[in-house]
């Protein structure tokens, strides 16, 4: 399970990424700025919300299972952000 969690946590991150850059692309300084600020408040969000998540089991495997699959939905959720705020411009 943790295998294909990190795979797939891998792959999605790779997307998230590709989409990062191409809204970076579209956007003027003062945008990116905004966007870099947002992304990185997002991370910082991501981890406490997955840690939180991981802790009230209280450790042992079923905690990382549950970390990593939270790592996924987060990001695959911060992907569609990125790409409804790609696809609104």
């Amino acid at each position: 399970m943790m295998d294909c969690l990190g795979n797939e946590n891998d792959v999605q991150g790779m997307r998230l990424n590709q989409t990062y850059k191409l809204a970076m692309s579209q956007l003027d300084a003062t945008q990116k700025a905004a966007l870099r600020k947002s992304e990185r408040a997002w991370i910082t969000q991501r981890d406490a919300t997955c840690q939180t998540q991981s802790d009230e089991l209280g450790g042992g495997t079923a905690s990382i299972l549950v970390y990593s699959n939270c790592i996924l939905d987060e990001t695959i959720k911060r992907t569609k952000q990125l790409r409804g705020h790609i696809d609104g411009q």
